[in-house]
């Protein structure tokens, strides 16, 4: 593909853990080049990248936000490279379209957001992005810690002890649970989910003080403080709404900051339904 001099060209990438799929495209021909696939390194990615500019072009890259986040926005941006990140949900699909592959999907990313069709996604700096990890990590250590009482719960019900003199996980049901007693490999069961219970406790405090250090920081502190004045929004929460948010002046409305959190209503009608 021959290289324009009138401006732009638009590089979509396809991006996988262990390969990328490149394809570049020249809004003012609207020529496509061929896809070209290499392996997922920053060296092989820099020089497909340096074979792309020259001279008086504007090379702009965009790519689909996935589990590889925000590393190649970054490698991009040390090359003083113009680089987007595509919400995933912004890319539409054609009723009847059957062929998926990566060379198309590159061919889609790099048309449509030369054409302004695809929404990009907001990338935090390395700070924010490692608190927002501090806090779903302990999210999902939570969720992990109520699967595991579930479990303990199902197995001693199995063996038929069900504890009726209050609610699971009180002080009353863990004095009830220190009697019972199973017999042989049961036993060893029930040892074993306590100690993964006891283990994800541990995890949660820990991640919890961890938590509690970042909503004290001068980056939190103030809007912490001003979130944590609502009624029933603690320091978790507030910190969880100014990590996800960021900076809450991008958004130009409250509508868009609702839309942003799915909290929009949706109607679905039809005939006198």
């Amino acid at each position: 593909m021959s290289i324009s001099a009138r401006g732009r060209l638009v590089i979509g990438l396809d991006v996988h853990k262990d390969t990328i799929m490149a394809c570049a495209y020249d809004p003012a021909t609207c020529e496509i080049g061929k896809a070209r696939q290499f392996t997922h390194t920053p060296d092989r990615l820099a020089k497909y990248i340096r074979g792309q500019q020259a001279p008086g072009v504007r090379l702009e890259v965009c790519y689909e936000a996935s589990s590889c986040g925000y590393v190649i926005y970054r490698q991009m941006a040390a090359m003083e490279v113009f680089c987007e990140v595509i919400a995933p949900n912004s890319i539409p699909k054609r009723a009847g379209d059957r062929v998926k592959n990566d060379r198309r999907d590159a061919e889609k990313l790099a048309t449509m957001y030369a054409n302004g069709l695809l929404t990009t996604v907001r990338v935090p700096d390395k700070e924010l992005e490692q608190v927002r990890a501090l806090i779903r990590c302990r999210y999902a250590f939570k969720g992990d810690l109520t699967a595991a009482r579930h479990r303990l719960t199902r197995h001693i019900e199995a063996r038929g002890h069900v504890f009726r003199e209050g609610k699971n996980w009180s002080k009353r049901f863990w004095s009830w649970l220190n009697q019972v007693e199973l017999e042989g490999a049961d036993q060893k069961v029930l040892r074993y989910h306590r100690d993964t219970i006891d283990y994800l406790e541990g995890q949660i405090q820990a991640l919890d003080a961890e938590l509690k250090v970042e909503a004290e920081s001068d980056r939190f502190r103030d809007t912490v403080k001003i979130l944590g004045a609502f009624r029933g929004v603690a320091t978790l929460t507030a910190l969880t709404l100014a990590a996800e948010l960021g900076d809450i002046r991008r958004f130009a409305s409250p509508r868009q900051l609702t839309a942003y959190m799915g909290l929009v209503p949706s109607e679905h009608s039809s005939g006198n339904r």
